[in-house]
């Protein structure tokens, strides 16, 4: 795929970042980053991964945060 000058201006960015484990406890994370996540769960524990998604288990412990919208500066992203 190529990319022109007209498609950069309608480019958008994001990021995730994620930790996961098997004795992962999500609060652990939370409280540091002093950030609430876009997901958390323990290991074991019931979880919906989508909307219209079936229950089910995690496999492993997971915390992840995620960007939706592009900020107006690289910089302000990564201070997030």
């Amino acid at each position: 795929m190529s990319m022109t000058k007209s498609d950069a201006a309608d480019s958008v960015s994001f990021a995730t970042f994620r930790v996961a484990g098997g004795r992962l406890a999500p609060q652990e994370i939370t409280g540091p980053l002093q950030t609430p996540p876009t997901a958390a769960y323990r290991k074991g524990e019931k979880i919906k991964l989508e909307a219209r998604s079936p229950e089910t288990v995690g496999k492993t412990g997971m915390w992840f945060l995620s960007t939706d919208e592009e900020p107006a500066s690289r910089k302000a992203w990564v201070s997030r």
